[in-house]
């Protein structure tokens, strides 16, 4: 990805995250963690466009594209957050 179409798609992550914090005075609660799941997995997109990726960034992907498309009440997504946090806070210790 060059220079020019990273800076695009990371300043369209950055307008969607902007829209979605003023969404959230208007919008059901839980929709602020579908928004920041959703954000999660495009900046990781992001960065396997660009040639950022490894390993664990790729699977890392993957878990959240499921926990988006997921239709899981707020206990079974908050468990599965909650293993999500512990595998990255794991891999950031190892790097």
């Amino acid at each position: 990805m060059e220079s020019k179409e990273l800076k695009n798609e990371l300043l369209l992550l950055v307008s969607f995250m902007i829209t979605s914090a003023r969404g959230l005075y208007d919008e059901p609660e839980n929709y602020g963690t579908f928004r920041l799941i959703d954000a999660a997995g495009r900046l990781l997109a992001i960065m396997e466009s660009a040639g950022m990726s490894d390993v664990f960034i790729s699977a890392l992907r993957q878990q959240v594209d499921e926990e988006r498309e997921s239709s899981m009440d707020d206990d079974a997504q908050k468990m599965n957050l909650d293993r999500m946090v512990l595998k990255i806070a794991r891999e950031l210790q190892n790097r």
